[in-house]
């Protein structure tokens, strides 16, 4: 304990420099700073004291010695120097959503920042620790019964258990858990499950052939996205780089399954993508292909509902077209796990799908193009 004197902290050289009892000096450059290191479960844990002179050395010892003191109680000083200094949920909510970005879809990181900014606006000012079941309900009432309160439930409860996992919330039960307090403050009875509404796929033709009548983007991007049994996201967001001669290839970064997806290109979509570049033949690789009005950032997520309202299909829905294509490649005879794969779902169980080494481009070309001459011709 306290080997140190301040003659020696302020001639100390580069390196770290022992006073005792787990603190030390640590010097780089000009730069002199005060760390207390010790273990917690048998992983070393450094906690930082402030810099020298602003912090001196007879303070630095007063620190330490708090810290020495807290894991003789069984606590963590790290811990519990965030508990006494939360971030607000805002904060730690953006921390998760840039922790998590790179798994997830920018479909999905983007829903999230809606979420924060628009339905959690009343806890955002709050810090972490202090959110608990009433907050919880209140932000929730508005939306329960929608499918919007569910999808922010979760967030609140994943946004939290990330802020108890960063030591800024006692261990415990997460307020917003479902099967905790707020199931018996919340409305019980949610609205039954909803599937998208799908235009009869016998309806498909003709309502193809109103949207050949709007020369619009955005009804070019509906065209494709109908051909090719995408997900509205997948054709919005396409650039030039993920299209092939016979077929794109969505990047994994962006796909739902968070693999790589291929879809082939029927002779009707293909003439899409060629007038497309025919209007922006300067397009580069990392070009949208359905670009918005500004020539350069996505068509808006509502502008195929819109485009749907426009043409008499306002009772259905963007997605439910896939269904309309899997009901009708189905009534063909196609096997269901081939339909399945033409949709981008994961077809079998995990090891099944380890032993599968196609994706069966060809025989899901068949598919697409038997559906693009029923669709478009």
């Amino acid at each position: 304990m306290n080997k140190l004197t301040d003659k020696q902290v302020r001639a100390a050289k580069t390196g770290l420099h022992g006073d005792g009892s787990g603190l030390f000096l640590r010097v780089q450059g000009d730069a002199r700073s005060w760390v207390f290191i010790y273990q917690r479960e048998k992983r070393r844990r450094n906690m930082g004291l402030g810099s020298y002179p602003t912090v001196s050395l007879a303070l630095a010892r007063e620190f330490a010695s708090v810290a020495r003191e807290q894991i003789a109680r069984g606590l963590d000083p790290l811990d519990e120097r965030k508990r006494a200094n939360p971030p607000t949920f805002e904060v730690m909510a953006l921390q998760f959503v840039d922790a998590n970005a790179p798994n997830w879809t920018p479909n999905v990181t983007e829903r999230y920042r809606s979420f924060i900014a628009k339905h959690l606006a009343a806890l955002n000012p709050m810090t972490v620790d202090k959110i608990d079941t009433p907050h919880i309900v209140a932000t929730l009432k508005p939306l329960w019964g929608t499918p919007t309160g569910a999808y922010v439930r979760s967030a609140i409860e994943r946004i939290l258990n990330y802020a108890t996992v960063s030591g800024y919330r006692a261990e415990g039960p997460n307020p917003a858990r479902f099967k905790g307090h707020i199931a018996l403050l919340l409305p019980q009875k949610q609205n039954p499950t909803e599937h998208h509404a799908a235009m009869p796929f016998a309806d498909v033709p003709a309502y193809y052939k109103r949207l050949l009548e709007r020369r619009t983007f955005a009804s070019r991007a509906l065209q494709f996205t109908i051909l090719m049994g995408l997900r509205q996201a997948e054709t919005r967001l396409l650039r030039w780089r993920e299209v092939r001669d016979d077929h794109i290839e969505i990047e994994a970064e962006r796909y739902k399954t968070r693999k790589a997806f291929r879809a082939p290109l029927s002779a009707p979509a293909r003439v899409i993508l060629d007038a497309m570049r025919a209007i922006n033949p300067d397009a580069g690789p990392d070009d949208l292909v359905f670009p918005g009005r500004d020539g350069k950032s996505p068509l808006s997520h509502r502008i195929f509902a819109q485009t749907m309202d426009f043409t008499g299909a306002k009772d259905f829905t963007v997605h439910g077209f896939r269904s309309s294509f899997a009901d009708w490649a189905l009534k063909q005879g196609n096997a269901l796990h081939v339909v399945d794969m033409c949709l981008g779902h994961l077809v079998g169980s995990k090891v099944s799908r380890a032993y599968l080494r196609t994706d069966m481009l060809d025989e899901r070309r068949s598919i697409i193009d038997a559906w693009a001459e029923y669709v478009a011709v």
